[in-house]
């Protein structure tokens, strides 16, 4: 399928909620390259899509959180890690709250690791969680 350049800029939508065909995703992805707005329009999409999913978001009961999301050991944190060709950088902490990601791009991964307190620039230990982010 060949999209003309300005086909493209009606594709960020679709892209950021991972709708669109292979191939229009491996098109747009080229574009999106080289392409300010529509980088800064997919990147606010996502953050939307995110807001919108927290609030829909239910409190699991108390006895489900305390087996499922322990607190960490005295002195460490969850740090949460991007993973992906271009290397790894920090995406913050995970808290009682929870975390929105942004920025996180197709064939990424999101690791979790336990950190000292305040946190590392690299991860220091191996990810408790490692889940990959959909092409």
């Amino acid at each position: 399928m060949k999209l003309a350049r300005d086909e493209m800029h009606v594709l960020t939508g679709g892209y950021a909620l991972d709708a669109l065909a292979p191939q229009e995703t491996d098109a747009f992805e080229r574009h999106l390259q080289h392409c300010g707005p529509c980088e800064a329009e997919v990147r606010g999409l996502r953050e939307t899509a995110a807001r919108l999913a927290l609030a829909k978001a239910r409190r699991p009961p108390a006895r489900l959180q305390q087996r499922v999301l322990p607190a960490p050991p005295d002195g460490r944190v969850y740090q949460v890690w991007v993973i992906g060709p271009a290397g790894t950088r920090s995406a913050g902490f995970l808290s009682g709250t929870g975390l929105a990601l942004t920025g996180v791009r197709a064939g990424e991964r999101v690791g979790v690791t336990v950190e000292p307190a305040g946190g590392t620039s690299q991860p220091t230990t191996t990810p408790i969680v490692l889940v990959p982010v959909p092409v």
